[in-house]
């Protein structure tokens, strides 16, 4: 009976009406907290299943992309130039810390970004200029290695007909005519550059300061101005890593086709450098012309040794050394990363080939990394199954550099929580930082407006000032 008693005091102690005193105002409070969260959840998109959410979100992402198509044309030089003023940022930070006033940092940002796109062109120019220029030479030779190698496949019993019949119009020399047609389509894009000179002129002057405005935003939407930090961060890494690493991959190719006898090796060097921000597909499409010169040339042995140079020189830069160095500092992983190949470079064409990691992070800032309730989309974007974190360096203290913060204990770049606690967390943050931010600009400006009525008086008084002055 005592066991029972206790039961039915239980009981009465939940219902409404018998709510002991001191515990009836938390009790209350939970329960309002709680049919809030059910009516929330019963309606709009929270109630619907989570394949249907995903399903509606796959069903506008597409109609986004399909829009962005029409506007190609606008949007990708557009972007491009956003990407490289992004990228060339720090450079106006650093000038402005060190007290150079903001117009001459702005235009040291403008000469810095004029000159990545001028060498970038002109890299791309050089590489398909002479490769348009070299190939036809041994035109002849190419066509002569087709044929033998459909001789070996008749002899060997294939059925060579279908081949022959998709094929039998093939004309080396009009290929090579064609790419030349292309290469001269590239030299005459003088009006895309010029959109894209303009565009970056006034991106990089409306950025230069942006402290104020950043506040604001934080103030107004943390986590979507911490997803558009990190995506700059981000694109500033990958910007960075592909250029250093391009670059010496192809400095290796060039030493692999001046061992193997491959002629203008050069010119194969700049195109491995260029390909390689193709993402997953680049250093594909950059062997494929000197394996087939050293083929039509030396041999098939010969082909051999250049492609497995190649094989060997991406796998130890780009596949090893790079993530070791650079990390998952992109945040996507080589599905990801092929997948936007694919989508953006038949929606937006050669830029969107180019620029396809940079648009997949901009738009999953946007639409993933911006509030906790999409944090969950995140799992399919990440390289790898380690902890990630939100946590930034200035946040991190960790003096006696053991790769362990001083006072949480918290291995650097290890954060247990879920995803969705993280961005709860660093929103809460980012806007008790913007507030006092905004409080200090507050500040200032009423010094400076005070400052500045004190002179205005002082010469009202003394007109000498003025003349001192």
């Amino acid at each position: 009976m005592g066991m029972l008693d206790k039961a039915k005091e239980m009981v009465q102690a939940v219902k409404p009406g018998v709510i002991s005193d001191r515990g009836s105002a938390g009790a209350e409070a939970e329960r309002a907290n709680a049919a809030k969260a059910a009516e929330q959840k019963a309606s709009g998109l929270e109630a619907w299943p989570t394949g249907m959410r995903f399903a509606f979100a796959l069903a506008a992402s597409a109609l986004i992309i399909f829009l962005l198509s029409l506007i190609a044309g606008v949007f990708m030089p557009t972007f491009l130039a956003f990407s490289l003023a992004l990228a060339v940022r720090p450079a106006s930070e650093w000038l402005i810390r060190h007290r150079w006033p903001v117009g001459l940092a702005a235009l040291v940002n403008i000469v810095l970004l004029f000159a990545i796109l001028f060498i970038m062109l002109g890299l791309i120019a050089i590489a398909i200029t002479a490769m348009v220029t070299e190939l036809p030479r041994y035109g002849a030779k190419f066509q002569a290695l087709y044929e033998h190698a459909i001789n070996q496949l008749d002899r060997r019993g294939f059925d060579t007909s279908a081949v022959l019949d998709s094929w039998k119009n093939v004309d080396i020399n009009r290929i090579f005519s064609y790419l030349s047609g292309f290469a001269n389509q590239i030299s005459g894009a003088g009006t895309t550059l010029f959109f894209i000179i303009m565009v970056a002129i006034f991106v990089v002057g409306d950025t230069v300061v942006v402290r104020r405005r950043a506040a604001e935003l934080a103030s107004y939407a943390p986590g979507f101005a911490i997803a558009l930090r990190n995506f700059s961060l981000r694109v500033r890494t990958y910007f960075l890593m592909t250029t250093v690493f391009g670059a010496v991959v192809a400095l290796v190719d060039v030493g692999i086709l001046y061992a193997f006898g491959v002629p203008t090796p050069w010119t194969w060097g700049i195109l491995a450098f260029v390909a390689n921000y193709i993402p997953a597909v680049g250093f594909i499409l950059s062997m494929i012309p000197p394996i087939l010169l050293a083929l039509a040339l030396d041999g098939v042995w010969p082909a051999v040794g250049v492609f497995i140079g190649y094989m060997v020189a991406s796998l130890l830069f780009l596949n090893i050394l790079q993530p070791r160095i650079a990390g998952n500092a992109v945040g996507l992983n080589a599905t990801v990363s092929f997948l936007s190949l694919m989508v953006w470079s038949t929606v937006m064409g050669p830029l969107g080939a180019i620029l396809a990691v940079p648009l997949t992070l901009f738009f999953k800032a946007i639409f993933v990394d911006s509030d906790p309730r999409t944090a969950w989309i995140d799992v399919f974007f990440r390289p790898s199954d380690a902890p990630t974190s939100l946590v930034t360096s200035r946040e991190f203290r960790d003096r006696d550099g053991d790769g362990v913060d001083d006072t949480t204990g918290i291995p650097r770049g290890i954060d247990t929580r879920l995803r969705e606690e993280q961005i709860q967390d660093a929103a809460e943050k980012e806007r008790a930082r913007a507030q006092a931010t905004l409080e200090e600009l507050n500040q200032e400006a009423l010094e400076q407006a005070a400052e500045k009525a004190e002179k205005e008086k002082a010469k009202k008084v003394d007109p000498s000032a003025k003349t001192a002055e």
